[in-house]
């Protein structure tokens, strides 16, 4: 797969997925990677529903650690209604999860769109799940995203 070198210094097990999605592993397997290629409905779905596929296999006394690099896809895909849909359907398939996750993304006017889709309707939807986003630094997200990992598991509230 050709991606951003600094996925290939972590040495990511790759696996392609549809619509040429890549899911990778890192060697700890603690941390999953998203590479989403463009954002037409069919890998937007894909992607969302490979999402939902990993987190109902992650262990459950593990935080949720994920990067959605959408580096090389249209900075607009932010502001597409099945982006939006596929966000919604991913926060409510598991609302108790809880991590982060990144989104990487390429920096342009429409930042501030996915940033306060993240700050408000992710966040509604998921309460324990950080998301944060980041402009082609991918370094940045991963160590951001990797902060997280051996954090216990929130407290359910009575």
């Amino acid at each position: 797969m050709t991606t951003n070198p600094f996925w290939n210094n972590l040495k990511i097990n790759w696996e392609p997925l549809e619509y040429g999605i890549y899911r990778g592993f890192n060697s700890h397997h603690d941390l999953v990677i998203f590479h989403i290629p463009d954002h037409g409905r069919r890998i937007i779905e894909t992607w969302s529903d490979a999402v939902i596929e990993t987190v109902n296999h992650w262990p459950k006394d593990k935080a949720f650690s994920a990067i959605y690099d959408f580096s090389s896809a249209s900075p607009y895909a932010m502001m597409t209604p099945v982006i939006r849909q596929c966000g919604h359907k991913m926060g409510t398939a598991h609302p108790n999860n809880w991590g982060r996750y990144a989104l990487v993304i390429p920096a342009s006017i429409v930042v501030k769109f996915a940033q306060r889709f993240i700050n408000k309707e992710m966040k509604r939807l998921q309460p324990h799940l950080e998301g944060q986003v980041f402009f082609d630094d991918h370094a940045s997200a991963c160590t951001w995203v990797l902060e997280a990992k051996d954090c216990p598991a929130p407290t359910p509230s009575r």
